[in-house]
């Protein structure tokens, strides 16, 4: 192989690693809204096709119910994500929290 089918093998793994993750995450969470309503629980409020529904930008949160969603930026770690999902859980746990969520 040249090295240039090498280097195009090396970006389409990194792209593929860097996408991969959030993507099939978003998928499965799309995918498990019909099972949350079923229960009673609000979902995402996105429609359930997983094929086709576009992932939400960096940064932007779908907290609204029960089953949530959220990608930060700050590469493979939870910590950006406590921030917003503390105050989530603290609603369904009956506990005020003095963090606010922010609009992103």
């Amino acid at each position: 192989m040249s090295t240039s089918g090498w280097l195009q093998l090396v970006l389409y793994v990194v792209v593929l690693l860097v996408l991969a993750k959030p993507l099939g995450s978003y998928m499965a969470a799309v995918a498990a809204q019909p099972v949350f309503r079923l229960l009673g629980a609000k979902g995402l409020g996105v429609s359930d096709d997983y094929k086709t529904e576009k992932m939400p930008a960096v940064n932007v949160s779908l907290l609204d119910g029960q089953l949530a969603w959220r990608q930060h930026d700050g590469g493979h770690t939870d910590g950006p994500n406590w921030k917003y999902f503390i105050p989530w859980a603290d609603k369904f746990l009956n506990h005020s929290s003095s963090v606010t969520v922010g609009s992103k």
